[in-house]
C-alpha cells in the first residue's frame, strides 16, 4: 500500500503505513510536507513507540540532488 499526499510526492514506500493506520499515516505525510522543502520525501519503517509516538525514516535529496 502506497499513500501519497495530494499535490506532493511524499510517499510511504514500504507499506509500513498500514501498521499505524490510515489516519496516522496521513498525519505523518502532512507533517513531512509541512516541515521539509523537498517534494520527493520517502517515508519508511513507520512504527508506534508507546501510545503517542510514531517512529520511522524519511529520505530526501539534498540541494545537489544527492
Amino acid at each position: 500500500m502506497v499513500l501519497a499526499a495530494p499535490a506532493f510526492g511524499q510517499t510511504i514506500e514500504d507499506g509500513s503505513g498500514a501498521r499505524i493506520g490510515p489516519a496516522d499515516a496521513a498525519l505523518v505525510l502532512e507533517l513531512v510536507q509541512r516541515n521539509l522543502t523537498g517534494p520527493d520525501a520517502k517515508v519508511s519503517a513507520l512504527r508506534r513507540s508507546g501510545a503517542s509516538h510514531i517512529c520511522g525514516s524519511v529520505n530526501v535529496k539534498n540541494r545537489d540532488g544527492l
